[in-house]
């Protein structure tokens, strides 16, 4: 997917993590994108991804609700691949 030249990621990741919010797809891409990219470094990478936490946190994908009805508080986003995070962070299922 490309995005418009007016999307910062390293400026909207920060903004994700400081005040938390449910992205939209062109929002959520550019982080997975930072979050994923090779030509990042170390740290650029661990910003996208922390953004996306955030982001995934404020859908209220930190708990679930199993088949048996019991709910799964605190779920741990640090163990959820970037793919899944992605879906997360716009408040939608994870196809998977």
């Amino acid at each position: 997917m490309t995005l418009p030249n007016t999307v910062n990621p390293d400026l909207l990741a920060e903004q994700v993590i400081a005040n938390p919010i449910v992205l939209g797809p062109v929002r959520a891409w550019a982080l997975f994108n930072l979050a994923t990219s090779p030509q990042r470094n170390r740290q650029n990478r661990n910003l996208g991804r922390r953004a996306l936490q955030a982001a995934a946190f404020a859908a209220h994908r930190d708990s679930r609700t199993l088949a048996d009805g019991s709910v799964v508080l605190n779920r741990v986003f640090s163990k959820a691949s970037n793919q899944r995070l992605l879906h997360w962070a716009q408040n939608q299922d994870t196809p998977v």
